[in-house]
């Protein structure tokens, strides 16, 4: 059996050094999405993608498109939620009584997961295989934040592996290169998948997964040093979901970050991450303590 996943929700008000020692003990927070601001933006953000696939509930959306048409789709939803992207990220700062100075964020991503077999795989609608999010990264202190626009089931969900939290797993992080996968990236064809893969990934398969079924328009909020995937899609719906990431100067400068057990790696990203405040990139020297020293 699975060891079961620690939960707690998340209030405005919650204090930011709580937020990160239940984060990065292994707890995950949840989150409601559609209260306040945020959840006026949320609800924006929803419209711009219906309206991209639009006469079409989103969940049937694989049935009635093209290969390359449901590309266009989502090319057309990325742009409506990019446009919104920071305004609702700052709601949901501004709700929880965060700093913006505090924080750093990289870019709100639709995922978008058809059913296995119905579409060619490309960057866009991927299964994403298990990995530490820390491996591609070396940024112990980053948190996810994960939404469902769907409802979610097996098939849908995203899965976590929680016994690895202490446990350390064989992986490819000495074979990854950021750099190799955005040399990648950038000679892929629209509508086709990079002929490398999107992060280092563990290179045996773990056990005792748990599913993460959160309600529709709830934030998941979870340390990018968890062992997770997607779940194989073989239902008979298509799931949209938000992502993000963030990192906060306080967790840095406290020293709060998550274990690495299993990465050898020294480069950080951190250059991926932006203040909220004002744009300016996280740099090197305010990662003294956001790393937790190499296995």
């Amino acid at each position: 059996m699975p060891m079961p996943l620690d939960t707690r929700t998340l209030h405005p008000g919650t204090n930011l050094a709580d937020f990160g020692d239940w984060l990065f003990g292994g707890g995950l927070w949840r989150f409601p999405g559609a209260i306040g601001a945020q959840g006026k933006l949320l609800n924006e953000l929803v419209k711009e993608v219906e309206q991209a696939f639009a006469p079409h509930p989103l969940t049937q959306a694989h049935l009635h498109f093209s290969n390359l048409a449901f590309i266009d789709k989502i090319e057309a939803a990325q742009a409506g939620v990019t446009a919104l992207s920071e305004q609702l990220v700052k709601a949901i700062v501004e709700n929880l009584g965060w700093l913006k100075d505090d924080c750093y964020w990289d870019r709100l991503v639709l995922r978008i997961v058809p059913p296995l077999g119905h579409y060619a795989i490309t960057n866009r609608n991927q299964h994403t295989p298990v990995h530490r999010d820390t491996w591609g990264v070396n940024l112990y202190s980053q948190c996810n934040w994960w939404l469902s626009l769907t409802g979610l089931d097996a098939n849908t969900c995203m899965r976590f592996y929680p016994d690895y939290w202490t446990r350390p797993i064989a992986n490819s992080c000495d074979s990854w290169s950021y750099q190799d996968y955005a040399r990648a990236l950038m000679a892929t064809p629209a509508g086709s998948k990079a002929d490398y893969p999107s992060v280092p990934v563990a290179l045996t398969s773990p056990d005792n997964p748990s599913l993460m079924l959160i309600d529709p328009m709830e934030w998941m909020v979870f340390s990018a040093a968890h062992l997770h995937d997607t779940a194989p899609n073989q239902g008979d719906t298509t799931r949209f979901s938000l992502e993000f990431r963030s990192i906060h100067l306080k967790h840095l400068e406290q020293g709060r970050s998550a274990p690495n057990l299993d990465n050898p790696a020294a480069g950080h990203l951190c250059g991926l991450f932006r203040r909220l405040s004002d744009n300016a990139r996280l740099t090197r020297d305010l990662l003294a303590c956001a790393t937790t020293p190499g296995v």
